[in-house]
């Protein structure tokens, strides 16, 4: 190689990342009274209006030829047929590439679910409330993989101690330890930031009849006004059995208000300390299993899906459910032991089976 162009390597700089990062937002807010989803004691009642608005977020990640896409949804789950019609909608990405997830909220919109169980707590089927979550999810996707750019990855843990309690068992297990991904664009600024956590957002009531992301969602809304021009994720994890803790302020809203604050500046310090690299292995598996029969005959699906991703030495599991938080520290458990740094396991995944004990 000429001693000019090896000169000219040398003073070129770090090569760029080989990480591409994209990540978007797109609101699905309601115009109209729907049901709210989360509560069977509701019984179907329609929204009364909208405290604050709720979202599809979505985090696309491309590293020598590998992707992955992480979508969340400010909902109470997905169920396996919004989860089809996304992936069918994206024929350019494979389904073991895309998961899906919903941040639990027990006050989003409901409507969205066929199965007849569905309409004790989300009420009844629209085809309207359907299209627009499937329409949500695709579009944030779709923005995300059209902004990928050169990015940096980190990612951590975050003691989150306080923040939860079992609900099950007074004094019961919890999983106080969250999970980070700090994502940057090469020029250091914060493109977008996921926060793992595991609890219910159940702060509001089945008496709210109002639309809110609930403290998931002032949780992002906290990163993203402390980060302009950032984008925040929120996922859930075995939290089948675990309820918030600490909580503060007078009135319900004040409540998922002060609660998403504090969590937000919970992960503000391990967050800044993130190092990040342009270097991820990613790797993706996607596994539909058998179900085993139930009492309930058909009105349990006979198949679903377990989702794994690995994002550099982070191994990430995706249940269809709510596992409680033994299955989701004896995963965790099993993730050390097989050699990650850290793995953690994202409830309310692709699909929705219920609780798992």
């Amino acid at each position: 190689m000429p001693r000019t162009l090896l000169l000219l390597l040398a003073l070129a700089g770090p090569a760029l990342a080989d990480l591409s990062a994209g990540v978007a937002r797109v609101e699905f807010t309601p115009s109209g009274r729907v049901p709210l989803a989360g509560y069977g004691s509701r019984f179907g009642k329609l929204s009364t209006g909208v405290h604050d608005p709720v979202h599809a977020r979505a985090l696309a990640l491309e590293a020598d030829g590998r992707r992955f896409v992480l979508a969340v949804v400010d909902l109470v789950g997905i169920t396996r047929e919004v989860r089809e019609d996304v992936v069918a909608r994206l024929p350019d990405l494979r389904p073991d590439e895309v998961l899906i997830a919903a941040t639990h909220d027990h006050s989003g919109p409901g409507g969205f679910g066929r199965h007849p169980l569905a309409t004790v707590t989300c009420g009844f089927y629209s085809d309207e409330r359907r299209e627009a979550v499937v329409a949500a999810v695709v579009e944030a996707i779709r923005r995300a993989r059209e902004a990928l750019a050169p990015a940096r990855l980190g990612t951590g843990t975050v003691d989150l101690t306080g923040f939860s309690r079992n609900r099950r068992v007074s004094g019961g297990p919890v999983d106080p330890e969250g999970g980070l991904v700090r994502v940057e664009r090469v020029d250091g600024s914060l493109l977008a930031v996921w926060v793992h956590f595991t609890a219910h957002p159940t702060l509001l009531s089945g008496d709210n009849l109002e639309v809110s992301a609930e403290w998931p969602g002032a949780l992002c809304f906290a990163l993203e006004e402390a980060h302009p021009g950032a984008t925040a994720l929120f996922t859930n994890g075995a939290e089948g059995d675990q309820s918030p803790a600490g909580v503060r302020g007078d009135g319900d809203f004040a409540r998922v208000a002060d609660y998403g604050r504090r969590l937000a500046e919970a992960v503000e310090g391990p967050l800044s300390a993130l190092r990040t690299s342009g270097d991820l292995a990613i790797r993706t598996r996607l596994d539909e299993v058998d179900l085993p029969l139930s009492a309930f005959g058909d009105f349990v699906p006979r198949r679903s899906w377990l989702h794994r991703v690995e994002l550099g030495d982070t191994v990430w599991y995706g249940i269809p459910g709510e596992p409680v938080v033994e299955i989701g520290l004896e995963l965790k458990a099993a993730a050390l032991a097989a050699g990650h740094r850290a793995g953690f396991v994202i409830g309310l995944a692709n699909d929705h089976l219920g609780y798992f004990t």
